[in-house]
């Protein structure tokens, strides 16, 4: 795992922006913000060999032995570097699908990741309510959301609305059924999709696709160890560490 140091720069890290907040007005902190997070990305994965906000990479990596193929499905991917639990696993050779509701950081996965399959669009509650639905790209990217509630408090903490826009509603299980591996890699599912974590989860047909490990950001505090304990999870997969705001899962039976 990452050990005494990764959690101490993850609470360096909160307190660096919380002081940015209180001393800088929001035009200065806009400009250096992405610098810094290239920064601390830099620096994790030369001294921590991740390239995770909170480790959840190495947590994963430390359960996969060396020369195992890995293949990933990355749901709400962002940046194809920056905060990234799949990158990795990509530069050790790895490959999978990227699926997000931003353009932009898609058009980016084709320069740094080509191997990957990239899949624009946004994978909702209920892919059949539409077949679109509304995405709010917020500043900063990592809490672009299609849920409104989410949005909302997102910028009542200081986010900016960026754009408005429909984009594709998508389903998740049709992703996975011409591409889900059967030759025996390792197969990881990361969801990071901000106020629909759950509701994303447990769309997702396990008995069809039986992920080795599952990582999970929480859309609140208040939701930790909820997937295990009930829905789609519930007694096919075992918590095997928390990071953060993410939760990790292996399945039952991997040992």
């Amino acid at each position: 795992m990452c050990g005494n140091a990764e959690g101490k720069l993850s609470v360096y890290e909160s307190r660096i922006w919380k002081l940015g907040r209180s001393l800088l007005p929001q035009s200065t902190r806009l400009r250096v913000r992405i610098p810094i997070i290239k920064g601390i990305v830099l620096y994790k994965s030369v001294v921590h060999k991740s390239y995770s906000a909170n480790g959840e990479d190495l947590l994963i990596k430390t359960r996969v032995d060396d020369g195992l193929e890995v293949w990933y499905l990355d749901i709400g991917a962002g940046d194809p570097r920056i905060h990234s639990n799949t990158y990795k696993f990509y530069r050790q050779g790895a490959k999978g699908v990227a699926v997000d509701a931003n353009r932009g950081l898609l058009a980016k996965f084709s320069k740094v990741r080509p191997r990957d399959t990239t899949v624009w669009g946004a994978i909702t509650r209920d892919s059949s309510l539409g077949s679109s639905v509304i995405y709010w790209q917020l500043d900063p990217w990592e809490l672009s959301t299609t849920d409104p509630h989410a949005m909302r408090e997102a910028v009542n903490k200081g986010a900016r609305v960026l754009s408005e826009a429909q984009v594709p509603a998508v389903d998740v299980n049709g992703i996975l059924e011409p591409t889900f591996p059967v030759d025996g890699r390792v197969t990881l599912l990361n969801v990071d999709v901000e106020g629909i974590s759950y509701e994303v989860l447990n769309s997702i047909d396990f008995a069809r696709f039986p992920f080795d490990y599952v990582l999970v950001e929480r859309d609140s505090p208040d939701e930790k160890f909820a997937y295990a304990e009930s829905g789609s999870l519930s007694n096919k997969y075992v918590r095997i560490g928390s990071l953060g705001p993410t939760d990790a899962y292996s399945r039952v039976g991997l040992g």
